[in-house]
């Protein structure tokens, strides 16, 4: 059927879309049944399925593009969006999907796939290839992992991450603290950024916009004695490392 063939080059496809291209629902469930016999297609999860390549026996989607499709609101975030933007320093096998749509936690390939609350909507990209991939950008992924450095992959993780990053559009890592609201986050924020300030040229305005932002409540950040000696920082109102040591 031609709607098959068609459908096929998207190389992952939920059972509704399958049933879009038969006139009859039976027609389409025994197409995906003997299709999965045949070894033509395989079970992502309930209600999608993905192509296999005929000479790996495997489907040919990676897990950011399975993220993706999961549902229309479905995308990479945290460490698998550093994995993507290829700041990540190791690959794990499990991977957070920010959806506003639930669904249950999944196991596919030896990759887990873990749904989580989207906390702001906005700084999530489209990268069109044959099945889209939808992701949080650059920015929003740093501002997303120093938020929750555990789905980050822990604080070491985040620091190698951010000492591979060349450039960062501080416009938007501002929209991004303002969306999250949170005092704690501009502080840790602006003390991260200005430790890797000789790479990354912040410029005098971010940190100013990041002052106005922050109350003389002291908060405590990577003091645990692993990174360096921690003193209290009164620009930033933080305990932490004078400079880090990764």
């Amino acid at each position: 059927m031609k709607e098959i063939e068609e459908l096929k080059k998207k190389l992952i496809f939920t059972t509704t879309e399958i049933k879009s291209c038969f006139e009859d629902e039976r027609k389409a469930l025994y197409w995906i049944n003997s299709s999965i016999d045949r070894g033509v297609i395989s079970k992502i999860r309930r209600g999608l399925y993905a192509l296999i390549n005929p000479a790996t026996g495997l489907v040919y989607v990676d897990k950011f593009m399975i993220s993706s499709a999961i549902n229309d609101s479905s995308y990479v975030a945290y460490h698998g969006a550093l994995e993507f933007h290829g700041l990540a320093n190791q690959i794990y096998n499990h991977i957070y999907v920010a959806s506003e749509q639930f669904f249950s936690s999944f196991e596919y390939g030896g990759i887990s796939y873990e749904r989580v609350n989207n906390s702001i909507i906005n700084g999530v990209i489209t990268v069109k290839s044959s099945s889209d991939i939808k992701v949080t950008n650059l920015e929003r992924t740093i501002v997303d992992c120093i938020d929750d450095t555990k789905r980050a992959g822990g604080e070491e993780e985040l620091l190698t991450a951010l000492s591979y990053v060349k450039k960062l559009d501080y416009n938007k890592i501002i929209e991004y603290l303002k969306n999250y609201s949170k005092i704690n986050l501009w502080q840790k924020t602006a003390y991260l950024l200005e430790q890797f300030n000789d790479i990354l040229n912040i410029p005098k305005d971010f940190y100013e916009e990041c002052e106005s932002n922050i109350t003389n409540r002291a908060i405590y950040f990577l003091n645990d004695g692993n990174y360096g000696e921690a003193f209290y920082n009164k620009k930033w109102k933080i305990v932490a490392p004078v400079k880090i040591i990764i």
